[in-house]
């Protein structure tokens, strides 16, 4: 951008700056350093037994329940003379502990694992302290008659968006009856609470025929509610032999009565799909949150029944008769499997049916029959059996197996906190052939989708910021559980929503004081675009506790079960939760921000833009204020000019007096965000995307090619109307390196050109314009500010501001007592230079030296080149 451009009237510039210049630790453990010290000492005590039981637990891994056991036991009774005495369990006998490790999926076995080796070996307890399984205030509080009458009202609001369709296209696309390589035709229905698994299952059964199982645990509470007979049935204890058993009856006997209920309970004359929607009528209709109608109580009571009378009949059969092992497949028409048998005549009984089945029309194209498991996390509690490791899912899985040539799909939805770490990959997998990839699993389905509920913004001056930002509004926008409570709400419901968000992106009590690492990444995930970088087992683990228990979104999981890619999507409410939740006094954002660095793999930032924007949303909380006891601050929107200079910027620097400007020339501009979303690519930071964005409350953190600006947020110059005439711009460009100082460089801000970048185009009047750019890394602190008046070659007003270093005599939000901790993540932005991380000088030199030409240390080139 050119201080003096041509006469061109179609892409005027900014002025450049004539400057005038002037000139690690971890957060707070839960514990007091004392008690952890005395705990440490105590439990240092056992380490001689804990040492020889893992060095024997090498070769026998069943010695880890045990072991897991008694650490648990010790480990709470320490506890309890703390000061988390009360907020963990305790007393614990050898049975509760028992039970609590047996209840761990695989995930958590292997965190408890590392937990008990880093304790004993390292003396290091810290990480099993902090484990939510220990905790007793992690409990949501009783739903009051209210929210249950909300709940079930959500639910019977009419049913909107494309996420029923999308999954029957999943559905058909993978179910192949011909097919030699498809283990079995189910699959998981995986995404975060709220998202609309349940609903969107249901409202299938509408079209398709369906059977609904409810496998919810009936220590949690939930909607729709449980078949508690039926979860019972199939995870009883016992054998591997005799748990597959249980669910071959169990299906065997599912299908029996199902097909004699349609005959007994249903006029012959209704076709299939009428039939399919009757079904799932009389199925569903006058459930509560606490029991289903007494149709489907008594449809399972009799399933569960025939099933145990199947078992007993088998045990007076000669054991010639008995079924030894596994059957891998039934192909018609020798029917041997007693549920292939069941199937084969409810099918029969479906085709029969006026409009069911058209020779050469549905036969190859799509299943008749669908179950569909919901809460099935509850059946993959893994056992182990003479070195073998099953559980009640894998032995269904196998009966599902033996009835992959039959018009019959199955759904697993995970729990509605999402407990998708326990449906594993290949090589985790019991199935041997699945492991060897001889056999595939048909991938998750997680597509439900977004705004499904939320009324759409445009920019004709219809809209501005008090609608945009009314609970009446936001709640809608995201997933569906928010809007669909709202609306079938009462007031006590609607007020308190944003309590109730928070409630979700904790998965715990609102009123919950000391926060897990888990619950503090998921609030600075609602504010920041955190991004993982999960490429070990372990921070695969972390990634999915943020979907399992903390809304982060699943985008997709990749075919072979390996990884997948999670994002905290935009959705206002759940920022909204989050700033409530940061501005708790027992909340610190910035430690909670290092301990997200340091113990997740995230991704930190190559330009120190992460601390940038913490800076950004740590002014915004201040411009809005405190939250009320309901979660609102007093508006959602805040002053643009005390923004920048007041809650930014100090302004009793004297070098930031030129911000007081700011004042008089928008005395009426207004901003509002309350998160950053990440772009991925260059096209969509024009004007109007980026103020349909504020719309969200959406900041932008450009995509990683974007040249000249590495963020954006907009302003509305005058008042409050949502209108792109009304637009005012501030761009950032953020770097960490030492090169930039506190000596303004111009052409930096001539490059934050808004016609070169494409967010104006040609023939755009030119708009307001704020650029600022944070030169983190310089030695020395200072602030510049340039205030350029509006001119013919750009005629609006446009501030350039220069701000060095991290002090607080500068930026607002540093406190004083903290500049250390700031300084350590500016360090800690560095990213690719922890990989040069060594013991010894040495070390790193030769590490350097592995990697020829990669940066300006001399390690990197003194072997090969003369640089002098």
């Amino acid at each position: 951008m050119s201080t003096h451009p041509s006469s061109s009237s179609k892409r005027p510039a900014p002025p450049c700056s004539s400057p005038s210049s002037s000139a690690d630790k971890h957060p707070k453990l839960v514990l007091p350093a004392g008690e952890l010290t005395m705990l440490s000492s105590n439990m240092d005590k056992e380490r001689m037994k804990w040492e020889l039981l893992i060095n024997s637990a090498e070769a026998n891994n069943n010695l880890w329940p045990s072991i897991l056991s008694d650490v648990l036991m010790r480990l709470t009774l320490e506890l309890a003379s703390t000061d988390m005495k009360d907020k963990v369990i305790a007393n614990l006998t050898v049975d509760h502990a028992d039970k609590i490790v047996k209840s761990f999926n695989k995930d958590q076995l292997e965190e408890w694992k590392i937990g008990v080796q880093n304790g004993v070996q390292g003396n290091d307890w810290t990480n099993l302290i902090e484990r939510p399984e220990l905790r007793i205030q992690n409990i949501a509080p009783a739903s009051s008659p209210e929210q249950e009458k909300a709940t079930k009202d959500s639910w019977e609001h009419t049913y909107i968006g494309q996420a029923a369709e999308a999954l029957w296209t999943h559905i058909q696309n993978h179910y192949n009856p011909k097919s030699d390589t498809i283990y079995a035709h189910f699959c998981s229905v995986v995404q975060s609470s709220g998202m609309g698994k349940s609903r969107t299952v249901d409202e299938l059964g509408k079209n398709h025929f369906s059977i609904p199982i409810n496998l919810r645990d009936e220590q949690s509470s939930g909607y729709p509610p449980a078949d508690h007979e039926v979860r019972v049935f199939l995870t009883m204890g016992g054998t591997e032999i005799q748990s597959y058993r249980r669910a071959r009856y169990f299906i065997d006997a599912l299908f029996q009565h199902t097909d004699q209920t349609l005959k007994n309970e249903f006029d012959s004359r209704l076709g299939m799909e009428e039939v399919a929607r009757e079904f799932r009528i009389r199925m569903t209709q006058g459930q509560t949150m606490k029991e289903h109608n007494e149709f489907r109580r008594q449809f399972y009571r009799e399933v569960v029944g025939i099933a145990e009378k199947l078992m007993a009949e088998e045990v007076l059969r000669p054991e010639s008769d008995r079924v030894a092992g596994y059957i891998s497949s039934t192909e018609p028409p020798d029917y041997n499997f007693s549920p292939a048998v069941s199937c084969r005549k409810l099918v029969e009984s479906l085709k029969a049916r006026k409009g069911g089945w058209v020779s050469g029309k549905r036969s190859d194209k799509y299943p008749l029959v669908i179950l569909a498991f919901d809460e099935a996390h509850t059946l993959t509690n893994r056992e182990e059996t003479d070195n073998a490791t099953w559980s009640s899912f894998s032995v269904l899985r196998h009966v599902l197996r033996a009835l992959c040539h039959f018009p019959l799909f199955t759904l697993f939805l995970s729990t509605t906190t999402g407990k998708i770490s326990r449906f594993t990959s290949p090589v985790q997998d019991t199935s041997k052939r699945i492991a060897k990839h001889d056999l595939t699993l048909i991938k998750p389905f997680t597509d439900l989708g977004f705004d499904t509920l939320a009324e759409q913004v445009d920019l004709g001056g219809s809209w501005d910021l008090e609608r945009v930002t009314a609970d009446a509004h936001i709640v809608y926008m995201g997933r569906p559980l928010f809007g669909s409570r709202y609306k079938a709400g009462d007031r006590k419901i609607r007020e308190d929503i944003v309590k109730f968000a928070v409630e979700k992106l904790l998965n715990a009590d609102p009123s919950i004081r000391d926060l897990t690492q888990d619950q503090m990444l998921a609030c600075l995930s609602q504010r920041l675009p955190i991004e993982f970088n999960s490429t070990t087992y372990i921070s695969q683990i972390a990634e999915r506790r943020q979907v399992e228990g903390h809304m982060r979104v699943c985008l997709k999981i990749d075919a072979a079960f390996e990884s997948m890619v999670t994002v905290s999507s935009s959705e206002p409410i759940l920022s909204e939760a989050a700033y409530v939740i940061m501005a708790k006094e027992s909340f610190r954002p910035l430690e909670s921000f290092k301990s997200a660095v340091d113990g997740f793999a995230v991704h930190q930032g190559d330009r120190g833009e992460f601390l940038a924007l913490l800076l950004l949303t740590l002014a915004r909380d201040q411009a809005v204020g405190a939250p009320d006891d309901h979660g609102h601050p007093k508006r959602r929107f805040f002053d643009f000019a005390s923004f920048v200079c007041g809650h930014l910027f100090n302004s009793e620097s004297p070098s930031a007096s030129e911000l007081k400007n700011l004042q008089t020339d928008f005395p009426n501009a207004t901003m509002h965000f309350n998160h950053f979303i990440k772009l991925y690519d260059l096209k969509s930071i024009d004007k109007k995307h980026l103020l349909l964005r504020m719309t969200r409350g959406a900041g932008v953190l450009c995509a990683n090619t974007q040249a000249s600006i590495d963020a954006i947020n907009v302003f509305l110059r005058d008042g409050t109307k949502l209108t792109i005439d009304n637009l005012g711009l501030v761009f950032y460009q953020i770097k960490n390196d030492p090169r930039f100082t506190h000596i303004p460089k111009p052409e930096l801000f001539e490059s934050m050109n808004p016609y070169e970048l494409g967010v104006l185009d040609e023939g755009d009047a030119p708009v307001p314009l704020v650029r600022i750019f944070f030169a983190l890394g310089a030695k020395t602190s200072s602030i510049t500010v340039t205030r350029h008046a509006a001119l013919p070659a750009y005629n609006a007003i446009v501030y350039d501001i220069w701000i060095s270093g991290l002090s607080p005599d500068f930026l607002k939000p540093i406190d004083g007592s903290q500049t250390v901790v700031w300084d350590g993540l500016l360090q800690a932005s560095y990213g690719w230079k922890e990989i040069y991380k060594a013991e010894t000088d040495v070390d790193k030199e030769l590490r350097r030296s592995m990697n020829p030409g990669a940066a300006d240390d001399d390690s990197h080139w003194s072997r090969w080149s003369v640089l002098d």
